[in-house]
């Protein structure tokens, strides 16, 4: 027939391979539906082991919290109004080869051991019944009450200090052999840095905690000017600059590393001196 060749659809006749091209096709994408479960399947299977890890870690902290409590609440009642670290909160959880063992952890400010010859934390090891090692924690615990609070301590010298009335008159430092081993000049720094850029504390030129008509006949430099009972004596006083609700534009520290940041002449010289003012320190 004349044209079969070219037309073989009007011919009757059959084109051939059509049902090897269907085949393979449908094998294509069997194969490309089977790599993707495979890979929803591996990626299921990760994020389980993550999770299960997460809450393995969650329980050893956990563990850890409440080993610290019970440590702590034995430790009141053995020498209740008394806290120095020869007690169980700081040997049982410090590391020391002849007495407690364990692998001695790096402390948080840095120190791996203490005057007492103690590594800031040790390795407590959590085991299955199997006696497989599942996880360890360590613990450290600093007494943040016997701390220098630079939110708070505001003297640099004898001004302003008045046997006790406020906790703005715990001394910054001395220059010399109190307070924070600085000089005075940074610690002047350290005051005006949270007060903001007008130097003041709260809101420049008000009395923020209502105390300035009980101020000016207390027979007290509430200021820190060297003055008694001016007449604006209760005005752009210490007291007035809180951390937990700041005023005007007061900055407080969030952390005894804020310091860094105010180029502290003592730093620049000894930049190990961050690490020992961290144990000496606190923002709470």
């Amino acid at each position: 027939m004349p044209g079969c060749t070219t037309y073989r659809r009007f011919c009757g006749i059959r084109p051939r391979g059509v049902a090897l091209v269907a085949v393979l096709a449908l094998l294509t994408i069997i194969t490309l539906l089977a790599i993707m479960f495979v890979v929803l399947v591996e990626i299921e299977r990760l994020a389980s082991n993550q999770t299960l890890a997460g809450m393995q870690a969650r329980l050893m902290a956990l563990s850890a919290h409440e080993h610290a409590l019970a440590i702590l609440a034995c430790d009141t009642g053995e020498a209740p109004g008394c806290t120095h670290p020869g007690q169980a909160w700081h040997t049982v959880f410090s590391s020391s080869r002849r007495r407690n063992g364990g692998e001695p952890v790096l402390g948080s400010n840095g120190r791996t051991n203490d005057a007492g010859g103690f590594a800031e934390a040790r390795w407590f090891t959590i085991r299955n019944s199997a006696g497989v090692l599942v996880g360890r924690y360590a613990v450290i615990i600093e007494d943040e009450a016997a701390k220098l609070n630079i939110n708070v301590a505001s003297a640099t010298g004898t001004n302003g200090q008045n046997q006790g009335v406020s906790t703005t008159e715990l001394l910054l430092a001395d220059g010399v052999s109190r307070g924070l081993p600085l000089g005075v000049s940074s610690a002047q720094r350290i005051v005006d840095a949270r007060y903001g850029a007008d130097r003041k504390p709260g809101i420049a030129s008000r009395d923020d905690n209502f105390n300035a008509a009980e101020s000016i006949g207390d027979e007290t430099d509430n200021d820190a000017d060297g003055i008694v009972d001016e007449q604006d004596e209760g005005t752009d006083e210490p007291g007035e600059f809180a951390a937990d609700r700041p005023q005007g534009d007061d900055r407080p520290f969030f952390s005894v590393l804020d310091l860094a940041s105010l180029g502290l002449p003592e730093l620049r010289a000894q930049p190990a001196l961050m690490r020992q003012l961290s144990t000496i320190a606190t923002t709470r």
